[in-house]
């Protein structure tokens, strides 16, 4: 599952719109990898989740919101609402997917896989079957 206008989505200056469109030109490609192998699941790895999130906490380090007490900071003080560069570079960051950060498993209807087990990301906990049927539907209507 994917999360849109999530943490360093935010912008100073532009349009959320045109970022959240960057996030779902992202998402189809990645629900495209999907429905060639529907039931399977795609996480994105560990290490490439922490450099993002070092490379985004080294960046708005010196901005102009950690500077100052607002609602873009968490009560222990990180800066994680904002995106720090450009548009034009998140643009050409979310243009196309790299499988290569991606963990790649297979899960299988046919497995017996119970609704009570489910798969952990780093946003929340989603049962497997929810998933592999949002996928489906997904595949049905617009994958073709």
């Amino acid at each position: 599952m994917f999360l849109m206008y999530r943490p360093n989505t935010n912008l100073g200056t532009g349009s959320i719109s045109y970022m959240l469109e960057r996030q779902a030109r992202y998402i189809r490609q990645a629900v495209e990898v999907l429905a060639r192998d529907p039931g399977g699941v795609l996480e994105i790895r560990a290490e490439v989740e922490q450099r993002y999130d070092d490379e985004m906490r080294r960046r708005l380090a010196g901005s102009a919101w950690a500077g100052c007490v607002s609602w873009y900071k968490s009560a222990s003080g990180r800066t994680s609402s904002n995106w720090p560069g450009l548009v034009s570079e998140y643009s050409r960051r979310t243009a196309t997917s790299s499988l290569a950060d991606f963990q790649a498993d297979a899960v299988w209807r046919e497995s017996g896989v119970a609704e009570r087990d489910t798969f952990l990301t780093s946003v929340q906990e989603v049962p497997t079957v929810v998933a592999t049927r949002f996928l489906d539907n997904v595949q049905e209507r617009w994958v073709r």
